[in-house]
C-alpha cells in the first residue's frame, strides 16, 4: 500500500509539473512574440520614420517588463510549491508595514489610500513567503482600485490562528469567477488583466503559501463595492517561545 501511494503521488507530482510548464509556456509565448514582432517594425522604421520607432521602442519596453514581471511570478510560484518551509518568527505588523512603505509612493501617484489596522501578532511562519503573499495581495488590490480609493491592512489573532485581510474599494469580483480566483493564470477579465500588467500567478501564489501553512485564502467580494482577501495561518506556538 504505502508503495503505491508512493508511486501514485509521484504521478501526481508530474502530472502538475506537466501543467505547469505547459500554462508557463502558453503565456510567455504571448510577450515574447509581441516583442519580436514590435522590435523587427522598430528596425525598419528607425531611419524613414522616427515617431512610429519610438512608439515601437515603448511598446518593446512595456512588454519587456511585464514579461520580465512573469517570469519572476513562474519562479516564485515554482519555488513555493517545491520548497520545503524553515519556519522563523515573523512580526506581521512590521512585515506589513514594510510592504505599505514600499508602496507608499505608488498609491500616493495612483491616488490610493492604504490604510494599515495591524494587531501585534507573531507567527511561526517562512518569513520570505509570507511576505510574498501579502505584498501579491496588496499589489492585486491597487491594480484594481480607481483613484480615490483605498486599500486597508489588517491583522488579527483568532484564537490559535493568525488572520491578515486585505481590503480594497475597487471594482470587485463577478460571483461566477470567484471559485476559480486562485488557479494559476485565471484571469476574470483577460484584457483588463493585461492592460494592468497582471500574470494571472499573484493569487495562485498566495494559495499555495497560505496551504503550505497549514492555513486558507478566502475571499468575498462586491461587484462596484470591492473585494476583501484574508489569509489564515497557524501560530504555532511562537508566541510562547517555542521556535527555534
Amino acid at each position: 500500500m504505502v508503495v503505491l501511494r508512493d508511486v501514485t503521488e509521484r504521478r501526481n507530482v508530474e502530472a502538475m509539473r506537466s501543467d505547469f510548464v505547459a500554462d508557463a509556456s502558453h503565456e510567455l509565448k504571448t510577450p515574447v512574440a509581441s516583442i519580436q514582432a514590435a522590435a523587427e517594425t522598430l528596425v525598419r522604421a528607425i531611419d524613414e520614420d522616427p515617431a512610429a520607432a519610438r512608439r515601437f521602442a515603448s511598446q518593446v519596453h512595456v512588454t519587456a517588463v511585464r514579461l520580465s514581471q512573469l517570469v519572476t511570478d513562474l519562479l516564485d510560484l515554482s519555488r513555493v510549491e517545491s520548497e520545503r518551509l524553515e519556519p522563523k518568527e515573523v512580526d506581521l505588523g512590521r512585515l506589513i508595514a514594510k510592504e505599505l512603505d514600499r508602496l507608499a509612493d505608488r498609491a500616493e501617484v495612483m491616488g490610493i489610500e492604504l490604510v494599515a489596522d495591524a494587531e501585534p501578532v507573531v507567527v511561526l511562519a517562512g518569513r520570505k513567503d509570507v511576505r510574498l503573499a501579502v505584498r501579491n495581495l496588496l499589489e492585486n488590490a491597487l491594480a484594481y482600485t480607481e483613484p480615490g480609493g483605498a486599500v486597508t491592512v489588517s491583522t488579527r489573532r483568532r484564537e490559535s490562528k493568525a488572520v491578515i485581510s486585505v481590503a480594497d474599494t475597487g471594482i470587485g469580483i463577478p460571483g461566477r469567477d470567484v471559485a476559480r480566483i486562485f488557479e494559476r493564470f485565471y484571469r476574470v477579465d483577460d484584457a483588463r488583466n493585461r492592460d494592468t500588467g497582471g500574470t494571472g500567478l499573484g493569487l495562485a501564489i498566495v494559495r499555495h503559501v497560505a496551504e503550505a501553512h497549514g492555513g486558507s485564502v478566502d475571499v468575498e467580494s462586491e461587484l462596484g463595492v470591492g473585494s476583501t482577501f484574508t489569509i489564515g495561518i497557524p501560530i504555532r506556538a511562537a508566541e510562547d517561545g517555542n521556535s527555534s
